[in-house]
């Protein structure tokens, strides 16, 4: 939850549980291939979902989606599960779409690409061509 007058993104998170069985998922890309979990938050909404694997303290994240974008919730979410899972690192393919959104995401949020050169990711981009990320536990 953000407050608008401050600028502030305040906790809202509370933790990440299975999908449960009767509810229709909310996304409009397709579903990733690890453990599907979902995003709620201090009222037991879910705000988003996940789909990854954790082997030695490195999370292979195959997809999250944030319902609500362009909120802060994404970045809290990926604060959240280093915490949660005592992670060390997260990594997966950056989401191809018509912009670079998902790309800027993991930037802000210290990502390294396996692609470095800006006019490369670009191109890569624009010729749909995968984009891997790498993000570190910061202290």
């Amino acid at each position: 939850m953000r407050d608008k007058e401050k600028g502030v993104l305040f906790m809202i998170i509370k933790d990440i549980i299975d999908i449960p069985e009767d509810h229709k998922i909310q996304m409009i890309y397709q579903q990733g291939k690890g453990d599907s979990k979902a995003i709620i938050d201090i009222n037991n909404n879910i705000i988003g979902y996940l789909w990854f694997s954790i082997k030695d303290k490195i999370m292979r994240l195959d997809m999250i989606e944030v319902i609500q974008k362009e909120e802060g919730f994404g970045s809290e979410a990926i604060k959240f599960l280093f915490k949660k899972y005592n992670l060390e690192e997260i990594y997966g393919q950056v989401l191809n779409e018509s912009s670079m959104r998902p790309y800027y995401f993991w930037e802000s949020l210290g990502a390294e690409f396996e692609t470095v050169d800006e006019i490369d990711i670009e191109r890569a981009y624009a010729e749909n061509v995968d984009i891997y990320f790498s993000l570190k536990k910061t202290s």
